[in-house]
């Protein structure tokens, strides 16, 4: 993520890959996590115990949209 909001012409540029879509993501019970041994929660499939909830990814771009610096922004 960068974020310049030193000028007054602030643009907001979002990099990264898929993961970049899995902001503060994470497992329902974070016991099954710790004992899971997969490299993936979403490869090769799903897994049944993350909370893929998208909220807070989507309040975060709220934020930054309302911000009266942020002029551009670029998902």
């Amino acid at each position: 993520m960068y974020a310049d909001m030193s000028r007054s012409d602030c643009l907001f540029s979002l990099k990264g890959g898929p993961s970049a879509n899995m902001y503060q993501m994470k497992g329902i019970d974070q016991d099954l996590c710790d004992k899971c041994a997969a490299p993936s929660c979403v490869q090769p499939v799903i897994c049944k115990n993350l909370d893929a909830n998208p909220q807070k990814m989507t309040e975060l771009y709220r934020e930054v949209a309302a911000h009266p610096k942020v002029k551009k922004k670029h998902l």
